[in-house]
């Protein structure tokens, strides 16, 4: 089960990245999930978790005795599966150019390279709904930390979708500067493999805007990835990583400090604080919302990433909503007279955010439905990874719902767009609703206890 305690109904959150120069690098054996809560999710701060993955499936079926792919497993069990493989040397806008392909043929494109785990290369899969494709599968855990995820939970039982993916790359691929979907958090776990990030604390990025307000593609200012002699550079204050294989950054990366898998940079461009991370094979590293980041593999490597959305951060969801919003209305405000200006503003939010003021209030409608019900003991507390919910934790994801269903009912789009006029129940009620029984739970404690 996972659960908090009752000091996160007292909390007055203030987020401050004023001070940040490291993120903490923490055994899993060492860290509770009421401790992960209130130290890094409700402070929307980041962390490296260690020990994450030791006890998955996919470490005794993917990784061979001797620490190399197992390809032959990896392509009889997902051959299949599509998947969408990005060159990493090819610009697209602000992504990069992709393609899909069976998995299969991905695999037969690589396995019989020369030195594939160590050698560069610009395929990388990225985005692979592997457990969504296959369900009956448990190749791996959610980890704990990580249990209370509403988008996913709403997603795999409403949508038959999920925000749960798979990413597979050699040496040298890598995504390029952003901030994730929805104003989410994110995990990554390495399953095998090294990644190399840099974390920008929120507000940091606006200094690499440029005269049009654009953030960069490449933190780094690299247009393409430039390989030479089968090496690879690392470019940081000091340190050069520069070798013909993935052992000698290993130990390059392994003679700083055994502690400092994290340490504090500057980007030479903007003398902004950045923070680099060196991620190692077994551990997860929490992203929270909204900062930005840019990641490479300085090994072949795989991972196990979700975006996620829970009751710490589903306002900076709905802030990040609206300034959305607001960016669509400026865009097409010479239209603004035309009929109907609202509702095409919802289509082209859907199009630019992945999500509209429709489907945002069907997503906390579900969370709220079910948490009630929860509460009333009227379902079970088990959710869609195998893990319970705590009483405590209802309550809490109750009260963050409400609070954003309180903002949601003052929008002027709640009077004027059609969905809301038909919808049952609509938004006011429902959090009369949430209100209700959140009112009638602290009047019973309040019984009980006396």
């Amino acid at each position: 089960m996972f659960e908090v305690d009752d000091t996160v109904f007292t909390k007055n959150i203030a987020y401050d990245y004023t001070s940040i120069e490291s993120i903490p690098a923490i055994e899993a054996s060492d860290l509770s999930y009421s401790s992960f809560f209130n130290d890094f999710m409700l402070l929307n701060l980041p962390c490296i978790i260690k020990g994450i993955t030791k006890n998955w499936q996919c470490l005794k079926c993917w990784i061979t005795e001797n620490n190399g792919l197992n390809f032959e497993y990896l392509e009889e069990h997902y051959g299949m599966d599509m998947v969408q493989v990005y060159n990493c040397k090819e610009r697209f806008y602000n992504t990069q150019k992709s393609y899909s392909c069976c998995f299969s043929d991905y695999i037969n494109n690589i396995k019989d390279k020369p030195n594939v785990l160590i050698n560069t290369s610009y395929e990388y899969v990225k985005n692979w709904h592997l457990q969504l494709n296959h369900p009956e599968e448990r190749f791996y855990e959610v980890p704990i930390y990580f249990a209370s995820d509403w988008l996913n939970e709403y997603y795999v039982n409403c949508m038959d979708d999920d925000y749960r993916f798979v990413y597979m790359g050699s040496n040298g691929t890598w995504t390029p500067f952003h901030a994730d979907v929805f104003s989410s958090y994110s995990w990554s776990a390495n399953v095998f493999g090294k990644k190399r990030w840099l974390i920008f604390p929120p507000g940091n990025e606006e200094i690499l805007r440029n005269s049009l307000g654009d953030l960069p593609y490449d933190v780094e200012g690299k247009e393409s990835i430039s390989i030479a002699r089968d090496c690879m550079s690392i470019r940081t204050e000091s340190i050069s990583i520069a070798k013909e294989s993935i052992s000698t950054a290993k130990e390059s990366i392994s003679s700083r400090k055994e502690s400092m898998l994290i340490r504090s940079g500057h980007s030479s461009d903007t003398d902004k604080q950045c923070i680099e991370v060196v991620q190692n094979p077994g551990e997860a590293i929490f992203i929270p919302s909204g900062w930005y980041h840019q990641v490479q593999n300085i090994s072949y490597a795989i991972s196990v990433n979700h975006n996620w959305v829970n009751g710490c951060n589903i306002n900076m969801m709905y802030e990040s909503l609206l300034r959305a919003l607001n960016d669509v209305k400026e865009e097409i405000k010479d239209y603004s007279e035309m009929d109907d200006f609202e509702q095409h503003c919802q289509l082209m939010l859907n199009a630019h955010f992945g999500m509209n003021f429709e489907q945002f209030y069907k997503f906390l409608l579900y969370i709220a439905s079910k948490r009630m019900e929860m509460l009333q003991e009227l379902c079970p507390k088990t959710l869609f990874h195998g893990q319970e919910i705590g009483t405590n934790h209802i309550l809490f994801d109750l009260q963050s719902l409400k609070t954003v269903l309180e903002k949601f009912i003052t929008l002027d789009e709640i009077k004027v767009l059609d969905f809301f006029s038909t919808v049952s129940p609509r938004p006011h009620d429902l959090f009369d609703e949430v209100s209700l029984i959140l009112e009638i739970h602290s009047i019973f404690t309040n019984l009980g206890s006396k």
